[in-house]
């Protein structure tokens, strides 16, 4: 066939650039009355799939006789040789799944694009292949592509239009039709239900007398948990979860010294860090089927009966972001939390029973990730404990025989869930009574139940201090709730009810988070009270708030789910954290000033804080060595920040709170003579002086090898202190700012389309002398043209040649930005073109986000009203949107629920991170976002009402132009949905 086949089948590629080679695979076979699924990512080159029946033409002529079925990268379908346009095309990086239903005579094929429906391909009578099986088929030029799992690719059902009766009829009926034939597809949910049966399995409230009972979804709210319950949870056989590439799985086989040999396999996200994230909120399939830190334990080999599953809470961000059906439904966790799942209930309380939700406020303990299980091999029981991707497993038989198998696991990969282990064995053997360890052994081997922790100790620390009164920290693993891997459907995300899951933790003698409390969602007084309390406690990193649903009357804890799980933010953490990511780069006081200034939370003592902060960061910059100093202070931080309180105490223990590493590394003479050497410095050196003149001449503190182990650190605090005072006296430019003057900025403009992101940047670019950049333009000037860089290639090429060059001062770049991969490209290309540039500088990164002032971050609904107005009333010119649709609304209703939330992480990697009200004239826009460059330093013109005037003008003869340019026709097609749904005759 020409095509090389690697990675056990799963990997295709062929180099013959100018003929087409293909092959077959062996599975889904599908028969007749058969269904099946694969799908494939794109790796390179043109590739057309679809499905082939064995004995006609072969996999490289897809397509070109009537045994065939293919859709082709160029958006082209084709059966018995006759290609037509379906869908859109597609290329490298996208993922396109292909389903088969196979009816009598009837072959049904439908494909998806990135888990988005693109309709029905072929849907027509074949009899000629009623006795043939269907196979699936591949072919392409010069391709690459990776066969990968149906479930992570299938498209999730569509999304309610805003006010469309005759969609939104469609849509219902989108949710109900794959069920109607009464066979479930084997790479779905187990069994298929009604939205009516998801709700009543899901909240476990309806009585016998309300089995007859239909739901009503007329509401925004009953429609949107129907959607979201309803929306194919993904959930896989675990077969296809092992021969996924979505995921990433690490077997290892031991054998104990106890007697026993299990292999373990953990799994993960293939996609690391930010990618895992995204990966989570985008895929509904991997978020249900993938808990975090999931892992088996089987016995002997990996083909050996499945002993144990373990894993903890599905992944769930903060209270803006998206994970799991219900938050992605809504928007976001905490408005599906307060506002829908309360709605939603009480409107169909006649069906579902009454139910009410409240929210459990639970301490965020700053420790690792710990989960732990136990199961039972001929009544003998084992311990399983993990971190967050490794798991060892020991016999609980005895402390004695835990540590001597818990001693065999000596590899580095083990050493966190080691430690933890020993902890637990510790607490589990000498605090916790045979009777309460027999209840706990017992109860999580029946459920197969993983109990979910924090592990506490100075090796596991990151920000927050648990140092007792004596300076101690003392090792602990705290628990905070009880998981099992029961699909979120049918279980929620928890066990049992978190109230409950803490007072068994206390019944077992475990040790619980710190704090536990709740209020009812629709009493908003008492929710505002607790997120004000979580949000002010000093040296917290903040709560977990688990959104609780429990029928009304009898016994409370009684049918509980918990429906959502999000993360409350503490102020003081995230300033703290902040301080701490600029300390580490060893930035100026200006910057780490101007960082702390944008973030979206600031505590009522902020200044103070900072202040405080500043000198730690003055005296850590003197004690460690400049080779290494980030590594260092993010590793120690606790410690570090405890040796400073006593040091400003006039501790003379003061370095005995630093870990045992970072003395030895430092040496006795140098901690010795620190504080007279500190105290020299200080006598000479300003506060405000102080940073930038350890950032430039810290290594005058260093000793040579010929130096005088001495002497030298007298010498070096007089040497840093001359260079110090003579900077001054040149009366330069203070280091902080000179030293990181920026010789690019570049500007990212984020918003829907509408919002004017275009104006601004022209007119900024016009005013600056900068380079605007638009992929729309590029994409726009390639025309019919279906060869060569696509158009965001281009576009990021010319972000690339324009960061290149030394003439250009200025780069705003033009593009919705609402995923942060957009973002990441941008980013990238930038680096790579600067990297070309002779000299040195740096880049000054800045986001303008254009929205409306009554949306929270990540929602759009303000937004989409003004831009679609927008766009209505200048005739659907914009680049974006033309010629594909019409429909404005739609599209950028789509734009807006696709969006990523800005995690502070990421707006504080920017420069300068602020909002501007689209809402206001194009001058005032312009004005404000000035404004803002001016006061972050990255611009220092003041620009009178006449200039800013002329600016917008120039820029909005584009807008003219693009109006000349594009003619928008308009057409209606009437279709009667009756006719459509049931086949029956309808009135037009």
């Amino acid at each position: 066939s020409g095509v090389v086949v690697e990675d056990d089948g799963l990997c295709l590629s062929s180099s013959a650039k100018g003929t087409w080679r293909g092959t077959t695979a062996e599975t889904p076979a599908v028969a007749r009355d058969g269904e099946g699924a694969f799908a494939v990512r794109i790796g390179a080159g043109l590739v057309r799939l679809g499905w082939l029946a064995l004995g006609g033409a072969a996999a490289e002529a897809l397509g070109t006789d009537a045994r065939g079925f293919g859709f082709g990268g160029t958006g082209k379908k084709s059966h018995a040789g006759h290609f037509a346009d379906y869908g859109e095309p597609f290329g490298a990086d996208d993922v396109i799944c292909c389903t088969l239903d196979r009816s009598g005579d009837r072959v049904r094929i439908e494909y998806a694009k990135n888990g988005r429906s693109l309709g029905v391909a072929f849907d027509v009578e074949v009899p000629e292949l009623a006795d043939d099986v269907l196979v699936p088929a591949i072919c392409g030029k010069a391709f690459r592509a990776e066969l990968c799992d149906p479930s992570f690719g299938m498209p999730a059902p569509p999304v309610p239009p805003h006010s469309d009766e005759l969609a939104l009829g469609i849509h219902y009926y989108a949710l109900m039709r794959c069920r109607a034939s009464g066979r479930a597809r084997k790479d779905r949910a187990p069994k298929a239900l009604s939205p009516d049966e998801l709700l009543k399995n899901f909240f476990l409230a309806a009585s016998v007398e309300q089995e007859g009972k239909e739901l009503c979804a007329d509401t925004e709210a009953a429609s949107w948990l129907s959607t979201a319950l309803a929306s194919r949870p993904g959930s896989v056989a675990r077969a296809n979860l092992r021969a996924s590439k979505e995921v990433k799985r690490v077997v290892r086989t031991f054998s104990l010294p106890s007697g026993s040999t299990f292999t373990t396999v953990d799994s993960q996200p293939a996609a690391r860090g930010p990618g895992a994230d995204r990966s989570y909120s985008k895929n509904l399939a991997l978020w249900e089927s993938l808990p975090r830190g999931h892992a088996e334990v089987h016995d002997g080999d990996e083909k050996g009966p499945l002993l144990c599953e373990v894993g903890a809470l599905r992944k769930f961000g903060n209270a803006e972001e998206k994970f799991g059906p219900l938050a992605r439904e809504a928007g976001g966790a905490r408005r599906a939390a307060l506002s829908l799942l309360p709605q939603a209930l009480k409107e169909r309380e006649d069906v579902l029973g009454s139910h009410s939700v409240s929210l459990v406020f639970m301490t965020k303990e700053n420790g690792e990730m710990c989960k732990v299980s136990f199961f039972k091999r001929a009544s003998t029981p084992f311990l399983v404990l993990g971190s967050k991707n490794v798991i060892v497993v020991v016999c609980a038989a005895s402390r004695d025989a835990a540590l001597v198998d818990l001693a065999s696991f000596a590899e580095e990969r083990y050493q966190f869930a080691t430690e933890m282990a020993q902890v637990f064995i510790d607490h589990l053997f000498g605090h916790v009574s045979e009777e309460q360890r027999t209840q706990m052994i017992d109860y999580v081997a029946a459920n197969s139940a993983t109990l979910c922790g924090e592990s506490i100790s100075p090796a596991h620390q990151h920000i927050q201090s648990y140092r007792d009164v004596s300076g101690r920290i003392t090792p602990e693993i705290r628990f905070f709730s009880i998981t099992a891997q029961e699909a979120f459907q049918t279980g929620g995300l928890t066990l049992v009810d978190p109230t409950e899951a803490r007072a068994m933790f206390t019944s077992w003698g475990l040790c619980s988070v710190e704090a536990v409390e709740e209020a009812p969602a629709d009493d908003a007084s008492a929710v505002q009270a607790l997120e004000e309390k979580h949000l002010m406690l000093p040296n917290r990193e903040g709560a977990v708030v688990y959104a609780v649903v429990r029928p009304k009357g009898g016994k409370v804890r009684t049918g509980a789910r918990t429906a959502i799980v999000y993360k409350w933010k503490n102020a003081w953490y995230v300033t703290v954290r902040a301080l701490r990511e600029k300390f580490c780069a060893r930035a100026s006081e200006d910057r780490i000033r101007n960082r702390v200034r944008l973030l979206h939370l600031h505590h009522p003592d902020e200044e103070q804080i900072v202040e405080d902060y500043l000198g730690f960061y003055r005296w850590v910059l003197l004690l460690l060595p400049a080779k290494g100093f980030g590594d260092e202070l993010s590793g120690a931080w606790v410690g570090l920040k405890a040796a400073y309180d006593g040091f400003l105490a006039e501790s003379k223990s003061w370095a005995d709170s630093l870990p045992e590493a970072l003395r030895a590394l430092l040496t006795q003479r140098w901690l010795h003579v620190f504080p007279s050497v500190h105290a020299a410095l200080a006598a000479r050196i300003p506060p405000g002086r102080w940073v930038a003149a350890l950032s430039q001449h810290r290594q005058l503190l260093d000793p040579g090898q010929e130096a005088d182990r001495w002497s030298w650190p007298e010498h070096g605090a007089e040497a840093v202190a001359q260079a110090s005072c003579s900077l001054q006296q040149q009366a330069l430019t203070p280091i902080s700012r000179a030293s990181e003057e920026a010789s690019l900025t570049v500007v990212l403009v984020r918003g829907l389309q509408g919002s004017g992101k275009s104006t601004l940047c022209r007119a900024l670019a016009k005013l600056l002398d900068g380079e605007w950049i638009n992929q729309d333009e590029l994409a726009a000037g390639l025309g019919s043209k279906r060869r060569g860089p696509s158009p965001k290639e281009l576009f990021l090429q010319a972000v690339e040649a324009a960061a290149s060059r030394v003439d250009v001062r200025y780069i705003f770049v033009d593009k919705i930005h609402t995923l942060k991969q957009h973002r990441d490209d941008v980013r990238a290309a930038v680096a790579r073109g600067f990297a070309r540039r002779a000299g040195s500088g740096r880049v000054a990164l800045a986001l303008l986000n254009l929205s409306h002032p009554a949306d929270e971050e990540g929602d759009f609904a303000h937004a989409l009203d003004v831009c679609t107005a927008r766009i209505a009333a200048r005739g659907l010119g914009h680049l974006s949107l033309v010629p594909q649709a019409t429909d404005a609304a739609a599209i950028i209703a789509g734009a807006g629920q696709d969006s990523e939330v800005l995690g502070d992480d990421e707006k504080c990697s920017f420069d300068l991170c602020t909002d501007l009200d689209l809402r206001q004239l194009p001058e005032d826009v312009l004005k404000d976002a000035l404004a803002k460059l001016r006061e972050a330093g990255l611009q220092s013109t003041e620009f009178g009402t006449e200039a800013l005037a002329a600016a917008v003008q120039s820029a909005q003869l584009r807008e003219v132009e693009l109006r000349d340019k594009w003619k928008t026709l308009y057409w209606m097609v009437e279709l009667d949905w009756r006719t459509i749904l049931w086949g029956q005759e309808g009135n037009r």
